[in-house]
């Protein structure tokens, strides 16, 4: 891991909407060209919880998001053939209007940003508005969709989809999630709390074609996703980690999870999947986000790839082989 300086950033308020140009090419599948897989780098933060006023809580430090973006975007500046960055979700602490401050830092990067929603990015009051107006702010045109860069598959997930952070109250979508939530509370389960969700039936239908497509194609898959799938069962983990984690484990183009949410991060190796759980960054002075290089094997998924994660600040380095 690396120790940087943190820089600070004044970032002047601009208009709410503009933020919307954060992803100005993102779709449901960004297809590049065919032929040898080569490799691609790119950055990776989670969990920045900004907000411009907030007290410091316990560890939490939310006015330093814009400052610690901007030192990880300057950092990402000087990675060779750098593809893009994706954010694992929770950029603001629940204020839709303080995206501004960190896509006006992310735009700087001059490269895509590929951002996913965590449970953080939805306000407590609920209105219907105001969800449509966090989709926009965060430069979402889909909340769910798949990239393909160098020869592998990045599907990003949302876990947001059946929650009740996530859909106005009353609403069928909001009872449906609170139906849900009371019979895991029923049953005990840790991972009945408001701060997770589920992936719902049609995004699973979607995955299951996105993975089928990446096994005939032999393109490794990263999944992006927020909340965690491993393990199982934790107060962090989805309401259907277990049927996601079986979708993936049937598909042999998944190598590896990539999540954020738990803010101490942590790694498992389960039935040939790594699932890497990044810091985050709204804990604590020091920094943490990291810098991922994937270089699949020549026969795609086959045996021979590497995950290389450069991590600075507090985020560990990894080497993942598949």
């Amino acid at each position: 891991m690396k120790q940087h300086i943190l820089i600070i950033t004044t970032i002047k308020a601009t208009a709410v909407l503009a933020a919307t140009a954060i992803l100005a090419s993102i779709c449901t599948t960004a297809c590049n060209s065919g032929g040898e897989a080569e490799g691609v780098s790119f950055g990776v933060v989670a969990d920045i919880q900004y907000d411009r006023q907030a007290p410091d809580k316990k560890t939490r430090r939310y006015t330093l998001g814009v400052q610690k973006i901007g030192e990880a975007v300057q950092t990402f500046k000087g990675v060779k053939n750098l593809a893009f960055m994706e954010d694992l979700g929770d950029m603001t602490d629940r204020n839709c209007t303080h995206y501004e401050d960190i896509a006006a830092v992310k735009k700087t990067l001059g490269k895509p940003c590929y951002n996913i929603f965590g449970n953080h990015d939805f306000r407590p009051s609920a209105l219907e508005e105001e969800f449509k107006e966090a989709a926009a702010l965060k430069g979402l045109q889909t909340p769910y969709y798949a990239v393909r860069e160098g020869g592998v598959r990045f599907i990003f997930l949302n876990t947001s989809d059946v929650a009740t952070h996530s859909a106005p109250k009353g609403s069928a979508e909001y009872n449906f999630a609170r139906q849900w939530l009371d019979s895991l509370k029923a049953a005990d389960n840790p991972c009945a709390k408001d701060y997770n969700g589920a992936v719902g039936r049609e995004q699973l239908t979607w995955l299951e074609e996105e993975l089928a497509a990446a096994d005939l194609e032999g393109e490794p898959v990263i999944v992006n996703c927020h909340m965690l799938l491993m393990p199982l069962v934790g107060k962090e983990s989805l309401w259907n980690s277990a049927e996601v984690v079986a979708i993936l484990e049937a598909h042999p183009c998944v190598k590896a999870v990539f999540c954020g949410h738990r803010h101490d991060g942590g790694y498992d190796f389960v039935n040939g999947i790594h699932y890497v759980n990044f810091l985050g960054m709204v804990e604590g002075e020091t920094n943490r986000y990291a810098v991922v290089t994937v270089k699949p094997a020549k026969g795609g998924f086959a045996a021979g790839g590497k995950i290389t994660i450069d991590g600075y600040g507090d985020e560990p380095d990894r080497e993942l082989e598949f």
